[in-house]
């Protein structure tokens, strides 16, 4: 896993950096560059050289893949990591999984939204009762998990708002294991402060696997970068 602010100079070094692999200017928003030379960044960090010949292309769906030349297609699943990308408030957070499919979401916490009316459109029943139960961190919480799954699934935006319960159980911040449609997952969420602005931040990260796992297999989550403007927040129940 990776975060950092977009107006940094980390970012900046990084764009530099991976300047031969991204798109060039103007051809998307500077916000998906800099997530892009993140996750190579990412990639370089954590596998080394194996991944010199790496690209990071889009499906037609959106989501970002790891793609070889050097490999034949189609790739198999387990020859090429899973990774995810998002962005929010100004920062800028991917991750990759050598093991299952992953799906990545960071959202500022903002008062203004009509979170309540969010989640009575897209949540399920379950959720719609634990976004009333916790306020707006509830709500945040609920959606920053239902968008990493549908990221990781490949699903997208109809696996967000389609009012199916999909992150009713488990606790409020950590690592824990669920089964969902007959998939899976190690689930992560955890909120964050920005220490310069006070803003506060959830992040998800959701894990899918093809084959059945036990409860006791939850993801090791690392991190290459974490930003030190970022703190971790006591839970709140």
């Amino acid at each position: 896993m990776s975060i950092l602010r977009e107006e940094g100079e980390a970012a900046s070094d990084m764009l530099e950096r991976w300047s031969h692999r991204l798109p060039p200017m103007g051809t998307i928003a500077e916000r998906s560059r800099i997530g892009r030379a993140l996750l190579y960044d990412l990639l370089q960090g954590v596998v080394g050289d194996v991944a010199a010949d790496w690209r990071i292309e889009t499906e037609s769906s959106g989501r970002p893949i790891v793609f070889s030349p050097n490999l034949r297609s189609p790739e198999p699943d387990h020859l090429l990591p899973s990774v995810s990308i998002a962005h929010s408030g100004g920062w800028v957070m991917c991750g990759m999984s050598q093991e299952g499919k992953i799906g990545v979401d960071l959202e500022m916490l903002r008062s203004d939204r009509n979170w309540q009316g969010m989640a009575e459109s897209a949540f399920g029943p379950q959720e719609v009762r634990r976004a009333a139960q916790h306020g707006m961190p509830g709500f945040y919480r609920l959606w920053t998990l239902r968008e990493a799954m549908a990221k990781a699934t490949g699903e997208g935006w109809p696996a967000v708002t389609d009012k199916q319960d999909r992150a009713d159980t488990g606790p409020d911040t950590g690592i824990w294991f669920a089964s969902l449609d007959g998939a899976s997952w190690s689930l992560w969420h955890e909120r964050m402060l920005c220490l310069a602005t006070q803003r506060q931040f959830s992040l998800a990260v959701a894990r899918s696997y093809r084959a059945k796992a036990s409860p006791t297999s939850h993801m090791p989550l690392k991190w290459w970068h974490l930003s030190q403007e970022l703190q971790m927040m006591e839970t709140q129940s």
